[in-house]
């Protein structure tokens, strides 16, 4: 289903995350500011790209259920300290994810 909304692009890539610290390295390489908005898009070369401090527990959820309806992005990177602490799962860890449930 595209996204015939004009306002918004839709984003190649969506960074999600819990909290906006999460996000500075994206938001420093492409220079934008996460701290004011929940989304903060951003265009390059290769299409654009939207960053979401989604927020924790089930306020989270729903706002990043939003955001996946209403942006409708080509690929999403959920990014963050989540499972670091965990040592199956350790820093640095890379998920290639098919399907999200709710």
């Amino acid at each position: 289903m595209p996204n015939n909304r004009k306002r918004t692009p839709i984003p190649s890539i969506l960074f999600v995350a819990a909290v906006e610290f999460e996000l500075r390295p994206f938001a420093r390489y492409l220079r934008i500011d996460t701290s004011t908005n929940r989304v903060a898009h951003a265009r390059g070369d290769n299409g654009s790209v939207a960053l979401l401090a989604a927020g924790m527990g089930r306020g989270g959820d729903k706002t990043f259920s939003d955001a996946i309806h209403n942006l409708q992005p080509e690929a999403v990177v959920n990014v963050g300290i989540a499972g670091a602490l965990d040592k199956k799962h350790p820093a640095g860890s890379t998920w290639a994810v098919q399907e999200w449930r709710d």
